[in-house]
C-alpha cells in the first residue's frame, strides 16, 4: 500500500490521482510506484506505471510539482529492461520527443522549445537504459558486477546528447527509506571515463525483488544534487 494515512486534501489528491493512474494498465499484471524527488530546493512526486509481459514491459511516469503534471513518459523495454523505444513529454521545457533502437542506433525525432529535432546516435552493443536506476533492476538480481549502457540527456549541459554510463555493484547495506528498514544493494552509477569525475549517483534496490528504493546523485556543475525516494508501491 501506500504508507501512513494521511488526512489532507494533498494526500487525498495524490491517491486519487495514483488509483486514475493504475486504471490505465491491465490490473493482473500491472505494478504501482510512488516515488519522491528533491532536487536542490525542488520537490517532484514521480508515479510510476509497470505494465508487465513475458515479451516485456511498457512503463509510464507522470510526474507533478505542486500537484500538477508537467512531464509523462513511456518506456518500452524488453525483458532485461533494456529500452527499445521512449517517449517523453515535459510541459515546462516544451520538449515533445520520441526515439526507437534499431540495431547499433538510436534515432529521437520531435520538438524541443519550438525547434524540430531530428537526429540519430551511434551506439555499440551495450544496452539502452533510459530509465534508470528502475531499469537497473534486473542488473541488480543478476549475477554480473558492472554493466555498461546508454541514456539520452534531457536537461542541460547534456540535453539531448547521449552518454556511456558504467554501473557497478558494491555490495550490501541496512537502509531506512520512509520508515521502513531494507536490506539492499548498493549499486554506483557514473559517466564512462573521465566524465565520471563530472557526475556519479547510487542507487539501493532491495534485495528481496531488486526494486530500487533509494537513488542520490551529484548534480552537474551548475546543478543541485537529487535525491529520490520511494514512498509506497501497490500491485
Amino acid at each position: 500500500m501506500f504508507g501512513r494515512k494521511e488526512k489532507t486534501p494533498a494526500k487525498a489528491r495524490l491517491l486519487a490521482s495514483v488509483i486514475v493512474f493504475t486504471l490505465a494498465c491491465n490490473p493482473l499484471f500491472c505494478e504501482t510506484r510512488v516515488y519522491r524527488e528533491k532536487t536542490g530546493d525542488r520537490e517532484y512526486v514521480n508515479i510510476y506505471s509497470i505494465d508487465r509481459s513475458p515479451q516485456g514491459s511498457l512503463i509510464s511516469i507522470q510526474s507533478r510539482y505542486r500537484e500538477k503534471v508537467f512531464l509523462r513518459k513511456k518506456v518500452w523495454v524488453d525483458e532485461a529492461f533494456s529500452t527499445l523505444k521512449w517517449k517523453y513529454h515535459n510541459l515546462l521545457d516544451e520538449m515533445d520527443l520520441y526515439a526507437y533502437r534499431h540495431g547499433n542506433r538510436i534515432t529521437l525525432s520531435g520538438m524541443s522549445r519550438g525547434v524540430s529535432i531530428e537526429r540519430t546516435y551511434k551506439i555499440d552493443g551495450n544496452p539502452w537504459k533510459q530509465q534508470f536506476p528502475l531499469d537497473l533492476e534486473k542488473f541488480a538480481l543478476s549475477d554480473k558486477k558492472l554493466l555498461n549502457f546508454w541514456a539520452i540527456g534531457t536537461s542541460e549541459p547534456a540535453e539531448l546528447n547521449i552518454a556511456k554510463f558504467i554501473a557497478r555493484k558494491r555490495g550490501r547495506d541496512s537502509i531506512t527509506v520512509n520508515g521502513c528498514t531494507s536490506a539492499a544493494l548498493r549499486i554506483t552509477v557514473s559517466l564512462h571515463g573521465l566524465l565520471s569525475l563530472f557526475w556519479h549517483g547510487e542507487s539501493w534496490h532491495r534485495l528481496l525483488d531488486g526494486n530500487y528504493i533509494l537513488f542520490e546523485s551529484t548534480g552537474v556543475p551548475g546543478h543541485p544534487p537529487t535525491v529520490m525516494e520511494m514512498l509506497g508501491q501497490s500491485r
